[in-house]
């Protein structure tokens, strides 16, 4: 009988087969899924309507950002947020650089209005652009400062009573974050927007210093807007979501004084932008006005109220303040804004910002639009449950509210949350995000019957997917300006 021979090839042809499968799926097949993620997310940076400041983020930001983009990530390594950090910066070159170093000569901001596209949008050359930016007297639009410091209130509230205007009261004057360290399209969105406040308000903008109040001066001026209603405040700033992180003006006391509001800021968690969140002493030490740092965060975009003591909130409150609880949450509405009332709903499944402006609107004190949308989206129950809610809810004149349904438009991209429920009411004239898309003239025609005392202006918010018209501003009430 003829032994046969053990031929180990097969054998190591398998083990080494294994091993390779093995190193695949450990190894090779999560880089290249990373990999899809990182480009996704590069790609919405570079795509998605939202102009977020990418050159404050930290890796960390940047983390929770791709995973609110893709809630199943978990794998991302400090490699792959450094590789995603730098490609951000090589793509916002001239922001990113403007940020981090700063602006601080005539030259300098030439060199980035060219870098950044602005000069080409004003069809200026360097040496004109140069020219008109020495020439420009910063004094005669700068907000003169009525004050050095601020009386600060970290852990009191104001003098009862509180009161906390509506937005459909009279208002004098609006502040705007300009989107320095964005894109030339997006000082576009604002130039829109500063053009149509200042027939109602004062416009009062925002900006990190003189030299940057001069290019947006230069920026306004060749787009053919008058300065005579517009004031510049300077301002350490990363963002332009002033709803948010700039203060409320509220009345207090038995002679109505005003008192700012400072809302601490921690926008989706992220803890970078630290010059957003300390705005509000610097706007108190400019007004003169006491300013009470609220005990918890509320970013302004989570609180509309009616002037008369109802507030509305989204529970997300809550994510941000874990160790409050709903008595707590109304004693300090009570004590810092004197509501007598609170109304919150439950968060929207899907929607990133937990703001109640991105969904509700008070017109008045006994009407409020609330956003629709069709059965199939993933608002639709949280929606309709805040429709029937307020729907069976006394105003402060003791009847029911009047629903104002206002359908939103179709989504064109998964990051985007455009609403018409994000809109300013400024005095006669109600300013209504706009898109681009076949909705916007239904949103338009709801407004102009459901406000006909108003000139209803549409305002071209496509480059913006989080937020719009209502997020880039904040009121100050006309009886402060008196």
């Amino acid at each position: 009988m003829t032994k046969q021979k053990f031929s180990k090839k097969p054998f190591i042809i398998f083990a080494l087969g294994i091993i390779v499968v093995l190193l695949v799926t450990e190894f090779v097949i999560p880089t290249i899924e990373r990999r899809q993620i990182e480009n996704r997310f590069l790609n919405t940076v570079k795509t998605a309507p939202i102009p977020l400041p990418y050159h404050s983020y930290t890796k960390d930001d940047i983390r929770e950002l791709i995973g609110l983009l893709d809630p199943k990530v978990w794998n991302i390594t400090d490699a792959d947020l450094e590789r995603v950090q730098t490609e951000i910066q090589k793509m916002y070159a001239p922001q990113w650089q403007a940020a981090y170093y700063g602006i601080d000569s005539d030259k300098a901001m030439v060199k980035f209005m060219t870098d950044s596209g602005l000069l080409e949008d004003m069809r200026l050359d360097k040496d004109k652009a140069l020219r008109r930016l020495q020439a420009i007297d910063t004094t005669n639009y700068a907000f003169q400062a009525r004050s050095v410091s601020t009386e600060y209130y970290p852990l009191d509230p104001p003098n009862t009573p509180v009161r906390y205007p509506g937005e459909y009261e009279l208002i004098g004057a609006v502040f705007v974050s300009w989107p320095v360290y964005h894109l030339a399209e997006d000082w576009s969105v604002h130039l829109n927007l500063v053009s149509e406040i200042v027939t109602e308000a004062e416009a009062w903008i925002l900006v990190p210093n003189e030299f940057w109040q001069k290019a947006v001066e230069l920026y306004l001026i060749e787009n053919q807007i008058e300065l005579s209603n517009i004031k510049f405040f300077h301002v350490p700033i990363n963002d332009i979501w002033a709803r948010d992180f700039m203060p409320i003006t509220v009345t207090t006391g038995i002679n109505s004084d005003h008192v700012l509001i400072w809302n601490p800021y921690q926008p989706l968690g992220l803890r970078s932008l630290m010059h957003d969140n300390e705005a509000s002493a610097v706007i108190g030490a400019y007004l003169n006005m006491p300013v009470h740092r609220l005990p918890i965060v509320i970013e302004g975009g989570n609180i509309i109220t009616d002037g008369r003591g109802t507030i509305l909130m989204m529970e997300s409150v809550y994510e941000n303040n874990p160790e409050v609880s709903r008595e707590d949450l109304e004693k300090i509405m009570t004590d810092y804004f004197g509501a007598s009332r609170l109304i919150t709903f439950s968060a929207v499944p899907g929607e990133a910002c937990g703001h109640v402006d991105m969904v509700t609107k008070f017109i008045d004190a006994n009407t409020i639009m609330v956003a629709q949308v069709s059965e199939d989206h993933s608002w639709y129950n949280s929606l309709e449950n805040i429709a029937t809610t307020l729907a069976h809810t006394d105003s402060v004149n003791g009847t029911k509210y009047k629903i104002i349904r206002i359908p939103l438009p179709k989504t064109t991209h998964p990051v985007q949350e455009w609403t018409y429920l994000n809109s300013l009411t400024l005095n006669n004239k109600v300013i209504v995000p706009v898109y681009g898309v076949e909705e916007d003239e239904v949103a338009l025609e709801a407004y102009r019957k459901a406000m006909p005392e108003h000139t209803v202006i549409g305002l071209n918010e496509r480059n913006y997917g989080a937020g719009a018209v209502h997020c880039q501003t904040k009121e100050v009430p006309a009886s402060f300006m008196r």
